[in-house]
């Protein structure tokens, strides 16, 4: 038996998010209030593991709407403590229509590319089971890194792949437990999101200007800022390179991924009437060279790690000082057009 669920890889922000994204997003108002979830940068120098830096990494990505409190309004989430062998209680809340959020150790997990390579610890949304073949059908980025998709993996491996991270602690204040319910609500009438365009406006103004709580933390452009004069003592630093990926590289893929957000959230707001075709279409082309350089950063750290040429650093460093213009340059162009849209509507 499957469980009704919709794969959201419309745009990679974490496994979570993703595989709530996966469970809501058949209802489109939903969908339309992810595209709008407000974005930041965020330089910290003294990072401590939050919903949005599971690395601690001194530069990571946030959302900053609450949300658990809109996950909330369609959501019933739970968190038994249990250890051990669950598979009587997945198999019984699944047949009720309920989906398991499970803390697994890719090392165990048969078929998945990180299988007897590495101890990586990540959560997999579980959706259904077949007794018969005795297979869980789960949601994952099992062959290609942040890319969740539907797969099937004999109970004996991913049960001792939970078995095995039982013990580890993610020191995430919203994943303090390493298994969750989830049953999604039965009246999501409350779930009729607007996009609001003065939301918009106000997150490309938090991206733009200069905002920091104190010395060691600093958001938006100047977060990048803040990196480029940093990042070749980070890279220097680090004397695990591996960890490199984590840290950095996977930052800029969220970076990235962002850039494909804002084009969707341009193409529901031009499909909506809110902005002109010319200013769209100026818009789009702006976000899609923004991807194509938070890529190209990405590559470069893979690049770095591979070939431990700390030269590639230098290069990292300008082009983070090519992202704070191009940043600046998108999101003022972005919260013109929106406001000019608000002006014509008066």
């Amino acid at each position: 038996m499957k469980n009704r669920i919709f794969t959201f890889n419309n745009f990679f922000v974490h496994c979570w998010y993703n595989s709530f994204a996966s469970i809501v997003c058949e209802n489109e108002t939903y969908l339309n209030w992810i595209y709008k979830n407000s974005f930041n940068w965020v330089y910290e120098e003294k990072p401590k593991k939050n919903l949005f830096n599971w690395n601690d990494s001194k530069f990571y990505c946030i959302r900053t709407d609450n949300i658990f409190e809109e996950l909330d309004k369609v959501l019933e989430i739970q968190s038994p403590k249990l250890d051990g062998d669950v598979s009587k209680l997945l198999e019984s809340n699944l047949i009720e229509g309920k989906y398991i959020f499970v803390l697994c150790d890719r090392f165990y997990q048969s078929g998945h590319f990180e299988y007897n390579k590495i101890h990586n610890y990540h959560y997999s949304l579980v959706y259904g089971f077949d007794s018969e073949k005795r297979i869980y059908h789960i949601l994952s980025d099992c062959q290609v890194q942040d890319q969740i998709e539907k797969w099937d993996i004999s109970m004996d491996s991913f049960m001792q792949s939970k078995i095995m991270a039982d013990n580890v602690q993610l020191g995430v204040k919203e994943f303090e437990q390493n298994i969750y319910i989830i049953r999604k609500k039965d009246n999501l009438s409350q779930c009729n999101y607007e996009l609001n365009v003065k939301d918009i406006i106000k997150n490309c103004s938090d991206i733009l200007c200069k905002k920091n709580e104190n010395d060691n933390v600093f958001y938006g452009v100047e977060a990048i800022s803040k990196l480029a004069d940093n990042v070749i003592e980070i890279i220097e630093r680090e004397i695990n390179k591996e960890r490199l990926i984590k840290k950095l590289a996977s930052s800029f893929a969220i970076a990235a991924n962002n850039e494909i957000r804002n084009k969707l959230l341009c193409k529901v707001l031009f499909n909506n009437n809110v902005m002109k075709e010319k200013d769209y279409e100026q818009l789009i082309i702006k976000f899609q060279k923004l991807k194509e350089k938070w890529d190209t950063l990405y590559l470069l750290v893979i690049k770095l790690v591979t070939l431990s040429d700390m030269s590639i650093a230098n290069k990292i460093k300008k082009r983070l000082l090519e992202m704070c213009d191009l940043e600046l340059d998108a999101n003022a162009c972005f919260r013109e057009i929106l406001e000019n849209s608000c002006k014509e509507e008066m």
